[in-house]
């Protein structure tokens, strides 16, 4: 016999318990990422649902500006109603308070129901 085997001991590549660790940590990064994901989704959410409340608050605001002040007893905020947008039901309600020259306040009250909680924005405006 010319050559003589040796026995070499080198391991190469990865054993089947290291590859299922690093499985374990890739599926544990992945799960906080989609959780990330979903409270971006819900943050995004409740800010549209907010600007569509400020919306349609500004909308009774400006129906206010529009009446004739000049006679401050004449003026008076549109009935109490309901909008649907986004399939989410706004319920908007309208206090004025001092209806007289230099003290105008309107106070605009939106509320809805949104991520599982009521939600509420309330605007107060001097006229």
């Amino acid at each position: 016999m010319c050559c003589k085997k040796e026995n070499v001991n080198n391991e190469n590549g990865f054993t089947l318990i290291e590859t299922l660790v690093a499985m374990i940590i890739l599926a544990v990064a992945l799960l906080a990422i989609a959780q990330m994901q979903i409270s971006a989704m819900q943050g995004n959410r409740s800010s549209y649902d907010t600007t569509e409340a400020s919306a349609i608050a500004s909308d009774v605001i400006e129906q206010l500006v529009l009446q004739n002040w000049s006679d401050p007893t004449s003026v008076a905020c549109p009935p109490n109603d309901s909008v649907v947008r986004s399939n989410i039901t706004y319920t908007r309600t309208c206090t004025l308070v001092g209806v007289t020259v230099g003290q105008r306040s309107a106070t605009v009250t939106v509320t809805w129901h949104g991520q599982n909680r009521p939600r509420v924005l309330q605007v107060d405006s001097l006229l």
